[in-house]
């Protein structure tokens, strides 16, 4: 079907299952969970160091691909960019649509609606970006080929000097090993270990294919130069392991992870790794 413009008003229902399911749950977990906060305040850091906000006379468009519920897409409005958001959940854009109402109503946003899978290079109207986005998970739903394909299309939507800031979920995250191992639940640790998981979203079964940097090298060779492969989250068990510290852990992890979010070779052993490319 390809991509097709969201428009709140349009009257669009969403369901009570998959990714629709969860969006108002989602919306909130920037509030409920400290380390989800943490790994989005890392990640936001890494793209204002490759692509800086743009100046107050200056009209640049950042593509939220997989927006979500579109905490990003805010953060971004709110730096000075104007922003493209997309995903493939009627549930998630009507929260998205919900937080940047008035950016939507002034033409400093646009909501986009469609799977990855279906993305061509005139998509969202022919609209070139000086940032592709895209946080954690999104491209965890797409096997080899359309992940090597999805890359190619955005990398051709940059404008000149353009940049790729994407988040890419690992098999081994030894901080995320450590605390199942301590729960006495190695069955869990070995569940992301094979690369492979199956997942349940609100009563829809969905697999996650997880990447490590090297993979994710490999597959995007001859597609995009990759200028870094950075590590997010490496002291920190991710929110989905059910790790909730109290205040002061979570200040002492917060401080290590801001110390270490430079140091690249880490991405081995991180729970995500965040690929900084640019076009061929």
């Amino acid at each position: 079907m390809g991509y097709v413009r969201y428009r709140p008003e349009d009257g669009s229902s969403p369901t009570a299952t998959g990714w629709d399911g969860w969006a108002a749950d989602y919306a909130r977990l920037g509030e409920a969970s400290p380390v989800y906060a943490l790994s989005k305040e890392l990640l936001a850091t890494m793209v204002d160091e490759v692509v800086p906000p743009p100046a107050p006379a200056r009209e640049a468009w950042v593509l939220d691909f997989h927006c979500g519920a579109g905490d990003d897409l805010a953060r971004f409005l709110a730096r000075g960019w104007h922003a493209a958001g997309c995903d493939g959940s009627t549930g998630m854009l009507q929260a998205a649509a919900a937080r940047s109402a008035t950016d939507l109503r002034l033409g400093r946003a646009e909501l986009w609606q469609g799977a990855a899978e279906e993305i061509q290079a005139d998509s969202f109207g022919g609209r070139r970006f000086d940032l592709v986005f895209s946080t954690t998970g999104g491209f965890a739903y797409l096997d080899d080929d359309a992940f090597v394909a999805v890359h190619r299309v955005l990398a051709e939507m940059l404008t000149p000097g353009g940049a790729m800031v994407i988040a890419h979920l690992t098999p081994f995250c030894a901080a995320e090993s450590l605390y199942h191992l301590l729960r006495l639940s190695p069955r869990l640790v070995a569940k992301r270990w094979a690369g492979r998981v199956p997942i349940e979203v609100r009563g829809q079964p969905m697999e996650m294919r997880l990447r490590s940097s090297n993979e994710v090298r490999r597959l995007l060779a001859g597609v995009v130069r990759i200028e870094r492969m950075a590590p997010l989250l490496v002291w920190t068990p991710p929110f989905q392991s059910g790790f909730r510290p109290t205040a002061p852990v979570a200040v002492v992890l917060a401080a290590l992870e801001r110390m270490t979010v430079h140091a690249d070779r880490l991405a081995a052993i991180a729970d995500q790794v965040v690929c900084v490319a640019r076009p061929l």
